[in-house]
């Protein structure tokens, strides 16, 4: 295949991604709106913003560039932010991170600005970026930098973080300005990735800039003393009177998607500077950092024409009645089509194809009724069609794809007149499942892996049915794309849009989170298989059972009549303590294997995700005692545990603070609160004396960790104590035993130094920093080359009760089976219970 068409190929992905418009509502663009968008069709500036997580981008300098100065705006998120607290619901790791994908796509959509991403896990807080280069794998990131600065040809860099600073933040957060500043020379030399270079050409940016402000210098006293000779400065307080809002009110509502970090903002108005330190390239020749750059048209061979022609339009403009530019914007969409390769060509097409449909009120929708599709299946397409324009256009052909069938559909679009069609459509048998294509495959600790390199730095993975249409425009021809998508009416929402995914014939949920076997031998494992296809064939579900586990019986057969069965088998453990995993599969006669359990991920603010992953359960093979019954449990930002204390004999009742007045509190050996209660809950400050008087007659009261700033009540503990961002990152850190006799390491379970082997992501977070000594200190964390921390689990005798708070990090650990946090956590909630 020619570079040529291997280029247009990737630019039509990227454009997919960058335009944030899978499987969404069709944008209903405004007069105003078209007119910003022409203004931008004039220009072929570009910025590429360049930081760690989702949450670290500047939404206002986004937002500046990309509405007020019209540059093409992109913000590269080297992470997804999977290693992150959840404050919405109990999602972590990967089914987190495409929380957050979804929210900063929905960030993009509001401030103008573009998305991508590179393939570096977010495996946690690092302290360095030394140990995130060795985690991420520092080259791969680096390959990831460079082809998202090769495919999207910036003219200026901005690095959100210091690349001089390692140890004063977050590794990933230095990590990310000091890859920045690798990339910006790779990516204009050949003999660097050479093999990206079949998809796209070398660039070289022009400039690479630091955005500063008062807080990396300490103070605002600070940074209004230092010299600022290096620094550019810009006013991005700018007020857009065709959209109503300040640049400021934009930012605010982009940074507000951010809702699983609370990151909700107030808008803004007025004046706002932000400061740009240069740091290498061709140094600004003025006060702005694109002063000397020039930024039209004139910068490409052939581009004068193009912008005299889109200068005129701009100038003619109708609001009131915007398709009389069509037919020139149908003569500058041939212009722009005629010109040589260049790095702006086919991204200026997308944005003149986006003008042209807005301005003729082109409504073009190819809808099903089926939300999701088996391979192999038919579905019944609707396509709908209507002009809302004097515009001349005709319908030539559509174009099913990746199936490739053509309808030829020879008639003209009338005023405002629908024109539908129906066409039926069978999925090829090998068409690829709906699935974030970064989890398709087994990556590492700190890197997804991807084996389609020209999906590296896509937000999403493109929906697999997709139509063409072939239209001609005021005589030019055009083709058009769109997504299948499905859309519904429903009573409290009105039409809802939610994509068309592919997933397989057989899905399967496994029942038990996790199946622990302590004083037996012998659990009942119940697995749910949902068949997604009615057909009459009688197929086998088996599990995979590691070495010394047997199941009775060793198969089900599958009836093939139920959409939906409930199996049991009968788990038999071996004697010897361990940790282990089952998984489950289906075998068709025709042989194939089904092995997936199906996710979906479903929140107001972002767009339905359907999430697959391997259908597993852990199998624990424990002693452990308790003497525990009962505990009542309040959640604060969402977690797990309760799910998973409930599998090792604990009834959990699941309360809310209202309860608390009405509630006999001492029917429960303990209470606990869930993670960041003390954040999330209103009214926790009413409720908590209640909660303390309890401890105070004998019960056991236990807060989880709370983040240090915007806590609701100061009085949650009986004795003093303070949060601070303490916390201990290594999950494999050395554990120092300080108070080996307390009761907590011995009763009911012995806890030694060997129950912290085998910890996931971290130990714990946001540890005490102080308290009073009234509190027992019993084990100590540390991070390598740092000084242990004995604030992970404080313990406090209150009257005839406890007091327990702990920063250990339990939402993990439970949930992953860890067999020594799950006897120590038994222990905590023991305490009450043996002390009467």
């Amino acid at each position: 295949m020619k570079k040529k068409k291997l280029l247009f190929l990737l630019f039509n992905i990227l454009f997919l991604a960058l335009t944030n418009s899978i499987a969404q509502k069709p944008i209903e663009i405004t007069s105003s709106e078209i007119y910003a968008k022409l203004q931008k069709l004039g220009n072929l500036g570009s910025v590429l913003y360049i930081a760690a997580h989702p949450d670290d981008e500047n939404t206002s300098v986004i937002s500046y560039f990309n509405n007020y100065k019209h540059f093409n705006t992109t913000y590269l998120s080297l992470t997804r932010g999977d290693g992150g607290q959840n404050l919405i619901g109990p999602e972590i790791r990967e089914l987190l991170g495409i929380i957050r994908t979804q929210e900063l796509l929905a960030a993009r959509r509001i401030d103008g600005g573009n998305q991508v991403f590179s393939r570096a896990n977010d495996f946690g807080y690092s302290k360095g970026p030394e140990e995130t280069f060795r985690i991420w794998d520092k080259d791969s990131v680096l390959y990831d930098i460079v082809w998202a600065i090769r495919c999207l040809k910036p003219d200026i860099i901005i690095n959100r973080f210091d690349h001089r600073t390692p140890g004063t933040t977050h590794g990933h957060h230095t990590g990310s300005a000091m890859l920045s500043f690798e990339a910006f020379d790779m990516a204009g030399n050949p003999d660097i990735f050479p093999g990206q270079l079949k998809y796209t050409e070398v660039w070289q940016p022009k400039r690479l800039f630091f955005n500063t402000s008062w807080w990396f210098y300490g103070s605002r006293e600070k940074f209004e003393e230092a010299n600022k000779d290096n620094l550019t400065s810009l006013d991005i307080g700018a007020y857009y009177p065709l959209l109503g809002q300040s640049n400021n009110e934009i930012s605010a509502k982009s940074r507000s998607q951010h809702r699983c970090q609370g990151f909700g903002r107030l808008g803004s108005r007025g004046s706002e500077i932000e400061y740009f330190e240069f740091l290498k390239g061709e140094k600004p020749s003025g006060d702005q950092p694109f002063a000397g750059i020039n930024t039209s048209w004139d910068r490409i061979n052939g581009g004068s024409e193009i912008q005299a022609k889109i200068d005129r339009i701009i100038q003619s403009f109708n609001f009131e009645a915007p398709h009389k530019i069509i037919p020139d914007l149908m003569n500058l969409y041939q212009s722009i089509k005629m010109l040589d390769h260049n790095p702006y060509k086919e991204k200026k097409l997308g944005e003149c194809k986006e003008i042209i449909q807005a301005c003729t009120g082109l409504f073009l929708e190819a809808k099903t009724n089926n939300h999701k599709i088996v391979p192999g299946e038919e579905i019944m397409i609707d396509f709908e069609l209507i002009n809302r324009s004097n515009s001349n256009i005709d319908v030539h052909k559509i174009i099913i794809l990746p199936v490739d069938k053509e309808i030829e559909w020879k008639e003209k679009l009338p005023f405002n007149r629908v024109l539908s069609k129906q066409i039926s459509v069978t999925l090829p048998s090998n068409a690829t499942y709906t699935n974030p294509y970064w989890l398709n495959q087994e990556g590492t600790l700190g890197l997804y892996s991807v084996q389609d390199k020209q999906l590296i730095g896509m937000p999403e993975t493109p929906r697999y049915l997709s139509v063409q249409y072939e239209l001609e425009i005021e005589g030019v021809k055009i083709l058009i794309d769109r997504d299948v998508v499905f859309k519904s009416g429903e009573p409290d929402k009105g039409e809802v849009y939610k994509p068309l995914e592919v997933i397989p014939e057989y899905t399967i949920e496994m029942q038990n989170p996790i199946l622990f076997f302590s004083e037996e031998n012998r659990k009942t494992l119940n697995v749910k298989v949902n068949h997604h296809i009615n057909n009459d064939n009688t197929d086998t579900l088996l599990l995979k059972l590691p070495d010394g586990f047997i199941a009775e019986p060793t198969y089900h057969l599958l009836s093939g009549e139920n959409y939906q069965d409930l199996f049991s088998f009968e788990i038999t453990a071996p004697e010897k303590e361990q940790k282990q995993e089952v998984l489950a599969e289906i075998h068709t006669k025709d042989g194939n294997i089904y092995s997936r359990t199906m996710h979906s991920i479903s929140y107001d603010h972002i767009p339905e995700q359907t999430v697959l992953q391997p259908a597993a359960t852990t199998l624990v093979r424990l002693q452990i005692k308790s003497t525990v019954d009962k505990i009542g449990y309040i959640q604060g930002a969402g977690d797990r545990i309760p799910e998973f204390l409930k599998e090792i004999g604990i009834q959990c009742d699941l309360l809310s603070l209202s309860d608390i007045p009405t509630t006999e509190l001492n029917q429960y050996d303990a209470f606990i609160f869930g993670i960041r209660a003390l954040n999330t809950l209103d009214g926790i400050d009413n409720a908590m004396p209640a909660l303390l008087e309890y401890a105070k007659n004998g019960g056991n009261l236990i807060l989880q960790y709370n983040t240090n700033r915007g806590v609701k009540t100061e009085n949650f503990s009986p004795y003093p104590l303070t949060i601070s961002r303490d916390r201990v990152t290594d999950e494999n850190s050395p554990v120092k035993i300080l108070d080996p006799d307390h009761q907590v390491l011995n009763t009911p379970n012995s806890i030694n130094e060997s129950d912290f082997k085998n910890w996931v992501q971290e130990r714990g977070l946001y540890f005490p920093g102080t308290w009073s000594d009234k509190f027992d200190t019993v084990i100590a964390f540390k991070d390598p080359g740092e000084e242990y921390l004995p604030s992970g689990l404080l313990i406090a005798p209150y009257g005839k009760g406890n007091y327990v708070y702990t920063g250990i990090s339990w939402f993990r650990e439970l949930p992953a089976g860890v067999p020594g946090a799950f006897k120590l956590f038994v222990n905590i909630l023991s305490l009450s219970t043996i002390n009467n």
